[in-house]
């Protein structure tokens, strides 16, 4: 079967390698797109037989052309670093809280120092101090003051790399602020602002009723944010092999879907309205989250899940994943190197292809998916990690089947706190996650 959108997202993603192991400037790799194009066309004209393989050298060119201009500027203000900057700007990633204080994304529309604009700066990480007087959220326009700083990069073979982490972000600075210095302006509208208002009740809700650890746990289960989670319970999750519970993705993309069907079930609404209501589900939870590369690929093979399902035609999950990686790497090219972006996609292709084989082996249908994602992961989490988990097979059985559990209820308990809040606690008290916690 012929998998175009498989191929187009391989070459493009042998592109962005080549251009990271080969320091070559910008507009030498647009220019070689230009003579690859140009040979293309003339392929075409004459109807050559090299036409596929042009094609892929476009394509690969191309995802060169793309991740170069993803690096970090040539003319980088680190002569800047240490000074007080001021600027304007807009929210757009959820603020993350920790005893540390919080820390955001920003869209810049102004930045500058006293005696310059810095005007090559487009988005930054900000940081800033716990304050419970000034509200942060996603879509605010905000003012702020504070020191520019460049991120850190590793110091050791292995070592995270924050400064690449940022910078495949298309972030390359960042500004710490103090209390006071992080003002809003404008609050924000629209369909972001209004899934962080929604986040944000859940939020406080949670924080009334659970303490730290479990309210860690569980947002990082809702949300993929684990900013709350202490360092020595990561560390034992990364051992179990379980931190995949917390990269919010197909599994919980497909607990949601699978809430709504049931829910549906009861209507038998037409196909037409059922892909409506789903596709506004998707599009809603992908908001509530937070727009990461793993619910940008969950969702859009659910979104393709659902096309296939209404018009009655065969899904290729390999090929949706094809468009998924595509899209992605359009965005963001440098998640082509994150650990969550390779996991993500390799696991799922793994779990499609080798679960049938463990299953015609005999080892069940709850088991072969759970060993088929931790074969494809082991060469991983080896690279990424230093560390392979030989109970990790077992203890993903048992965590899956939890987590599963938990992910349910607690979504249950979610649109009880928008609706019928007095009816949401149980739903959140359940002592289900305390497994994981233990």
């Amino acid at each position: 079967m012929m998998r175009p959108a498989v191929l187009l997202s391989l070459f493009f993603s042998i592109g962005i390698i080549i251009a990271r192991v080969m320091d070559i400037c910008t507009v030498i790799w647009l220019a070689l797109v230009g003579i690859a194009l140009l040979v293309l066309f003339i392929a075409i004209y004459y109807k050559k037989v090299l036409i596929p393989f042009v094609l892929s050298v476009c394509l690969v060119f191309t995802g060169a052309f793309w991740y170069s201009l993803s690096r970090y500027p040539q003319n980088i203000y680190i002569n800047d670093e240490g000074l007080t900057v001021n600027g304007e700007g807009i929210i757009s990633s959820y603020p993350k809280e920790s005893q540390y204080g919080v820390s955001l994304i920003a869209s810049i529309n102004d930045i500058s120092t006293e005696n310059k604009e810095l005007s090559c700066i487009n988005r930054i990480l900000l940081k800033c101090c716990n304050e419970k007087e000034e509200h942060l959220s996603a879509g605010d326009r905000i003012k702020f003051t504070g020191k520019l700083s460049v991120p850190i990069g590793s110091r050791n073979p292995g070592e995270f790399n924050y400064k690449e982490y940022l910078a495949n972000q298309e972030i390359f600075y960042i500004v710490d602020c103090k209390k006071g210095n992080v003002q809003t302006i404008k609050k924000g509208q629209g369909i972001k602002s209004l899934a962080a208002v929604g986040r944000e009740k859940v939020v406080k809700y949670l924080n009334k009723i659970l303490p730290q650890r479990e309210r860690g746990l569980l947002l990082g289960i809702l949300f993929g944010d684990v900013s709350l989670v202490e360092e020595d319970e990561w560390d034992a999750y990364k051992r179990a092999g379980i931190i995949h519970l917390f990269a919010v993705s197909g599994y919980n993309v497909a607990l949601v879907l699978g809430i709504v069907w049931f829910l549906l079930s009861f209507f038998n609404p037409a196909p037409y309205i059922r892909f409506f209501l789903g596709a506004v589900v998707l599009i809603g939870y992908y908001f509530l989250v937070g727009w990461s590369s793993s619910i940008i690929r969950a969702s859009l093979m659910a979104f393709l899940g659902l096309i296939a399902l209404t018009s009655a035609k065969k899904y290729d999950i390999y090929n949706s994943l094809g468009v998924a990686a595509l899209i992605i790497l359009i965005l963001y090219p440098g998640e082509l190197f994150q650990a969550s972006f390779q996991l993500s996609f390799l696991v799922t292709a793994g779990m499609v292809y080798f679960t049938p084989w463990f299953e015609k082996k005999g080892f069940g249908k709850i088991l072969s998916p759970t060993l088929a994602a931790q074969i494809t992961s082991i060469p991983l989490s080896a690279y990424h990690f230093n560390q392979i988990s030989l109970i990790s097979p077992i203890v993903n059985v048992i965590a899956v089947l939890v987590c599963g559990t938990v992910t349910v209820l607690a979504f249950i308990g979610v649109l009880l706190v928008w609706f019928l809040t007095f009816l949401a606690k149980p739903f959140f008290s359940s002592g289900f996650y305390n497994v994981l916690i233990e």
